[in-house]
């Protein structure tokens, strides 16, 4: 294969979505990594060709009887067109703007040069000799990096402080890691046990590197299949309207809970009259709603509980470490008096009702839910806008208006 060709229908869709959806950029980077060009069939408007100037694509193809030309040629065409026309044309992005930057730390010169020949032509490679100038590199630049290559040997604080500190600052974005050592150290790098990609020797000339070369791309193509995996995961397991976690991503997020997560506190949340609201004030004031409870819930959480659209308007949150009843009914409050912010059309407040339980180790997750749907369904025959604890066998309302 030498070229890939993008039909007129793909491209269509693709640009027509916001640059942080689709596959558009995977397929683009993917063939360039293949050693492919990439044509686009049936480019009609500036929008399109400016994206997929934005995104590498080297060649595009208009709709009626257009030979393929590269971007640059066809971006002249339309600003020739354009200047017939009388209409300026806004200036696109240049393709030299999308190379990412190829970190290369080896304390090895030799090994440095041979590195940055072998992939000139596919990225800006950068050279650091030590710990200290990849780590300052990384600092402002780890946003632009395509791939990390370095030496097992780099003296103090060594390979795991540069690779340690890239995950953390690169997170969730996984950037592939290459160690390169020798095969009286390939053992002991391993037993290491760093968050990397893969293994591989020095090389020693540009037959070494050219291999070598081949098992970076291949490092990076998975990599890209990876990362489009967990997307689609993540996208599965989430409410589209909230960004919350559906039931199934509330059931995977339950599966990976750990011992020391318990005690916790599980509730049951429900939005008063969301009915009414979407009835007599429109679905788009009910979709606002939803939102700003969603917001409430992340406001008054932290990142590592769990929070769910469990249904239409009832909402499910765990959270984890909490041993007492009186911080489950001052986080209720909290929830309740931030959710009635939201002002409706009538100059009401919203509000939600809400049950709680306190769960121990040993307490099935089935078990905790259907007590805090117990207390919820308490709350809501005593009064609206109120949360009640499930204490023991009844449920008791929490101390709050």
């Amino acid at each position: 294969l030498d070229i890939l060709k993008l039909d007129m229908k793909f491209v269509q869709s693709e640009t027509s979505q916001s640059a942080d959806r689709g596959i558009l950029r995977l397929i683009v980077e993917m063939a360039h990594r293949m050693n492919l060009s990439v044509v686009a069939e049936g480019v009609e408007t500036l929008s399109q060709l400016n994206r997929l100037q934005e995104i590498g694509c080297d060649y595009v193809q208009g709709y009626l009887f257009s030979k393929p030309v590269p971007q640059g040629a066809y971006s002249e065409l339309l600003e020739n067109f354009s200047n017939r026309q009388g209409v300026p044309l806004p200036s696109a992005p240049s393709i030299a703007q999308t190379r990412h930057f190829l970190l290369v730390a080896d304390e090895d010169a030799q090994c440095r040069e041979l590195l940055a020949d072998a992939f000139a032509d596919t990225y800006e490679v950068v050279q650091a000799d030590d710990c200290g100038r990849a780590l300052a590199f990384l600092s402002e630049n780890a946003n632009k990096l395509a791939s990390l290559i370095i030496s097992s040997d780099l003296p103090s604080p060594g390979v795991g402080a540069v690779v340690s500190t890239l995950r953390r600052i690169t997170s969730p974005r996984h950037i592939p890691v290459m160690i390169l050592t020798t095969p009286q150290r390939e053992q002991e790098v391993q037993e290491l046990g760093l968050d990397v990609d893969d293994i591989a020797y020095k090389p020693r000339d540009t037959r070494c590197t050219r291999c070598l070369s081949r098992r970076v791309e291949w490092m990076n193509i998975l990599n890209a299949y990876k990362s489009r995996e967990r997307s689609m995961i993540s996208e599965a397991c989430r409410d589209y309207l909230t960004g919350l976690l559906n039931r199934r991503g509330f059931q995977a997020a339950l599966d990976a809970m750990q011992s020391e997560d318990f005690p916790m506190a599980v509730f049951l949340f429900d939005l008063d009259d969301l009915k009414h609201t979407n009835d007599s004030m429109g679905h788009t004031t009910g979709d606002k709603l939803l939102k700003h409870f969603a917001s409430v819930l992340r406001q008054n959480t932290r990142n590592g509980d769990i929070l769910c659209r469990y249904g239409g308007d009832e909402f499910a949150v765990i959270l984890k470490g909490m041993r007492s009843a009186s911080a489950v009914i001052r986080k209720s409050a909290d929830i309740v008096r931030d959710t009635a912010k939201f002002v409706l059309s009538d100059g009401t407040g919203a509000a939600c009702s809400g049950g709680a339980v306190l769960c121990e180790a040993g307490v099935s997750m089935a078990a905790a839910l259907e007590r805090a749907d117990q207390a919820l369904y308490q709350a809501k025959r005593q009064r609206k806008a109120g949360c009640v604890l499930w204490e023991g066998d009844v449920a008791c309302p929490s101390e709050q208006k």
